[in-house]
């Protein structure tokens, strides 16, 4: 989809951390793989650490422009402090997981960032909308 959106630099970069991920799990490169690699010139990254890291920011980035945050405040924190709930100004509540919450510890009254995604509560075996990705607010 880089090229799609005029982007073929970072096309290649990503092509070039697939065939390093490739070349180091010993999986071979066919199809539409190949002919991509092929059209683009691309040769594997050096370092497929130092590729995915800066890649994942990009990713993030362009991740960000096509479905903007939420905001609000972790409302509460379940009992043994694995989950929550967050609540935005609007007074939406959506659950969450303590491991979706990078860089800090959930405590009520953090403000965060998050994304939304389907989710499923057992306990009411019913179809939710769940909290993730969140990040606290400076």
């Amino acid at each position: 989809w880089y090229e799609e959106e005029g982007e073929a630099e970072r096309a290649r970069q990503t092509l070039a951390l697939v065939l390093a991920l490739r070349q180091e799990e010993g999986w071979p490169v066919k199809g539409t793989l190949r002919e991509r690699v092929q059209a683009l010139q691309v040769q594997p990254a050096a370092s497929v650490r130092e590729a995915e890291r800066s890649l994942r920011r990009q990713w993030q980035e362009h991740l960000d422009r096509l479905e903007p945050r939420q905001e609000g405040e972790i409302a509460s924190v379940l009992p043994g402090g694995k989950a929550g709930f967050v609540r935005t100004a609007e007074g939406q509540s959506f659950f969450f997981r303590a491991s979706e919450l990078k860089g800090a510890r959930p405590e009520p009254g953090l403000r965060v960032s998050f994304r939304t995604a389907p989710g499923y509560d057992r306990k009411k075996q019913k179809a939710t909308i769940d909290a993730i990705d969140l990040r606290p607010q400076r």
